[in-house]
């Protein structure tokens, strides 16, 4: 990829309220090396290996809003890691990836989490780290600044690493509206923008176990919200 690429694609994803990427748009010869380096490492800051000698295929959309960024794609057998060499360039933002299809497996900080079908794992992404889509599958990520739950959760360290079943209401609220969010128009105003995104960061910060003088806040913004938008 030449510099004048590169540049490109950096000023669509810093502007683009919504970008899609697909493996479908790239050529066959170069398509995992392209992938690579704008999705894998340009837009994320990971790395990226094929775990079979299938070809390559990914289709992911990235929904970025103020303070939050929604994440949903499809890709093969893959393993994405947080190397050593990428930890200068990374955010210190809290992780949420649920496994919508397939399963999953992830480590960091010294432990390791089987993810099943509808389940979910916070991690960093300033810590060394892999996760592994072992299935051809789909990942939903909610990425959030871990500044923006220190105010609500009162040890996030704990909740790092820590497994979410695929029954826990508060995981299956917070993933429909981040579907929900995914959809919102390109006309969509800058007010609305910002309100779905204090939700959805209200909802993680309820998931990771609020502290209690602050549920009755979230709920009464996220959680209420939420509720509303799937009654609508």
């Amino acid at each position: 990829m030449n510099n004048d690429q590169d540049q490109s694609g950096r000023r669509h994803a810093a502007h683009a309220g919504k970008v899609r990427l697909s493996t479908d748009d790239l050529d066959g010869r170069h398509r995992f090396a392209v992938w690579r380096e704008i999705y894998s490492r340009h837009l994320f800051n990971v790395d990226i290996e094929p775990l079979s000698d299938k070809p390559f295929r990914a289709d992911v959309v990235l929904r970025a809003l103020p303070g939050v960024n929604v994440v949903l794609g499809s890709r093969s057998a893959t393993r994405t890691s947080i190397t050593r060499p990428l930890l200068p360039t990374a955010s210190d933002s809290l992780v949420l990836a649920v496994t919508t299809k397939g399963r999953s497996l992830a480590r960091q900080l010294g432990c390791e989490v089987t993810v099943p079908e509808g389940g979910a794992v916070l991690m960093s992404s300033a810590e060394l780290a892999s996760h592994t889509l072992e299935d051809d599958g789909v990942l939903l990520s909610v990425v959030v600044p871990k500044a923006s739950m220190m105010p609500y959760v009162g040890d996030i360290g704990s909740a790092l690493m820590h497994p979410f079943t695929p029954e826990a209401d508060a995981l299956r609220l917070l993933v429909d509206y981040a579907r929900s969010a995914m959809a919102l128009g390109e006309t969509a105003s800058p007010e609305l923008q910002g309100a779905v995104a204090l939700h959805l960061r209200d909802l993680v910060a309820v998931l990771l176990g609020a502290r209690n003088d602050a549920q009755e806040l979230l709920a009464d913004r996220g959680v209420r919200a939420a509720l509303a938008r799937g009654q609508g």
